[in-house]
């Protein structure tokens, strides 16, 4: 479980990076907390299912990407 969460937190970042977002901007974009992009990011805690589609909206990823 533990290394499933750090690799749906590295594609996170990866994509996040490659959009040149800021934490604080994804967050904006898919409305929750920057300190919720920063627990996924670093695999610390699973997203709520809502978190993971808004998550994926705002990077413009399907949520099977971010999960497999």
């Amino acid at each position: 479980m533990e290394d499933l969460l750090n690799q749906i937190g590295s594609r996170i970042l990866s994509r996040r990076k490659q959009l040149r977002m800021t934490q604080e901007e994804l967050a904006e974009k898919a409305g929750i907390t920057p300190q919720t992009v920063s627990s996924a990011e670093l695999g610390k805690k699973a997203l709520r299912p809502e978190n993971i589609i808004r998550i994926c909206s705002a990077l413009d990823i399907s949520t099977d990407y971010l999960l497999l």
